[in-house]
């Protein structure tokens, strides 16, 4: 990082930057979801080691913290019921520390939007996507029996369905990323194209299809901030009617178009786990079974394990899984929090063409995605939430910091 950089990012230079690299690294430990291979037996251990690193790097701008949490006021309700779901949670301990924890990664993502402005943001995620690239390929190619399963790559990551998410959700931050020199250009470029390469490797479907949206939403960001005001908003408008057309035909051929992907109408078993989950929620609609609280091996969990026939973590559908820890009640505040951050990202968008506005976007469709038949909405120790979490506190402070550096993604 040339010194220019550093002192964008605030402070002194050789100061900043330490500060910077040891947020790095929580952000690291989350993208891994604290499972660091030979070390899957001491995940509480690094789970500890990476709170108290945001505990650490949020004690750094304490100074008006309170008064940008009250900014950020929507994005606490989740965490607050969160909490509150202990008094009728099935396992009030667990709930009570995972909602903490929520809490933590909901404080820790205002600090990251108030202490950087959106071209450091985008920075921050290139570099940790980057080094988890490169340490998953040194990884697979050092440790090929474990870094390499039966059904595809999946590096240092838990398991290959894990790495592709997390390369999704990264890969926004190098394609909307503008390094300052010649050189930096050609390692974003090289890195956009080894990590396509790592997705065919790890043969997961969702993972190239999510890569593949984002590289259209990337093209439409670059033609559209090349035309005239007046071919903006007809481009746009035509964009959204194919995208809709095209999403209409997928599901009206759905039977046709899933066997190419290897899968089947119930997705993979994912149907009967949905009617299983369902009949749960049912019991419980309001208020749900508690924040972390349904998938622990007992109660009501042992239904949906007997109809899957096997242990299931999750119910593979975001929405479901909010509704069975916080009922009805919190799918409100975590839709209101969602819908809000498209119409503050549209808005963004409707005032300048900026790749900021666009890299938020990207998140928040790969949310949106995601959420669909695997699970990302308040799960504090993985990187999809705080990623969501920045995008939404970013998106709605007055006065944005992203603001001062427009011209860095100018028209």
């Amino acid at each position: 990082m040339d010194d220019s950089r550093a002192q964008l990012y605030g402070g002194p230079p050789i100061l900043s930057l330490a500060i910077t690299w040891t947020t790095m690294a929580p952000l690291a430990l989350l993208c891994l979801g604290c499972e660091i291979p030979f070390l899957t037996d001491m995940k509480t251990a690094v789970l500890l080691l990476c709170w108290i690193l945001v505990i650490f790097c949020i004690a750094q701008r304490t100074a008006h913290l309170f008064e940008q949490c009250w900014r950020a006021k929507y994005s606490f309700v989740i965490p607050a019921i969160a909490i509150l779901s202990t008094l009728w949670s099935q396992d009030p301990p667990r709930t009570l520390l995972k909602g903490l924890c929520l809490l933590l990664v909901t404080v820790f993502a205002v600090y990251l939007v108030n202490r950087y402005n959106s071209e450091e943001i985008i920075h921050i995620f290139y570099i940790v996507g980057n080094t988890l690239l490169v340490l998953s390929v040194v990884y697979c190619l050092a440790f090929p029996g474990s870094g390499i399963g039966p059904e595809g790559w999946r590096g240092a990551f838990h398991t290959k369905n894990d790495a592709a998410r997390v390369i999704a959700f990264l890969f926004p931050s190098a394609l909307y990323y503008k390094p300052r020199l010649a050189s930096g250009e050609i390692m974003r470029k090289l890195f956009l194209g080894a990590t396509c390469v790592f997705l065919l490797l790890t043969r997961s479907v969702t993972g190239l299809a999510s890569v593949a949206i984002l590289i259209l939403l990337y093209s439409l960001w670059a033609l559209i901030r090349r035309l005239a005001a007046t071919e903006k908003g007809i481009t746009v408008a035509l964009s959204v009617f194919a995208a809709l057309a095209l999403a209409s035909l997928a599901y009206y051929y759905a039977k046709d178009i899933l066997p190419l992907f290897g899968k089947d109408i119930t997705l993979t078993g994912r149907t009967k786990i949905w009617s299983s989950v369902i009949r749960s929620i049912a019991k419980r609609p309001w208020l749900g079974y508690g924040h972390g609280a349904f998938w622990t091996g007992q109660g009501e969990a042992t239904n949906t394990y007997l109809v899957a026939n096997w242990t299931v973590p999750y119910a593979h559908n975001g929405f479901l899984d909010v509704l069975l820890q916080i009922g009805f009640v919190g799918l409100a505040a975590v839709c209101f929090v969602f819908v809000k951050a498209v119409k503050d990202t549209a808005l963004d968008i409707s005032a300048k063409i900026s790749g900021y506005a666009f890299w938020c976007l990207s998140i928040l469709l790969m949310t949106f995605v995601f959420n669909l038949d695997e699970g990302t909405f308040i799960s504090e120790e993985r990187i999809y939430w705080l990623l969501f979490l920045v995008v939404s506190v970013g998106m709605h402070r007055p006065n944005r910091l992203h603001e001062r550096e427009a011209a860095f993604f100018a028209n």
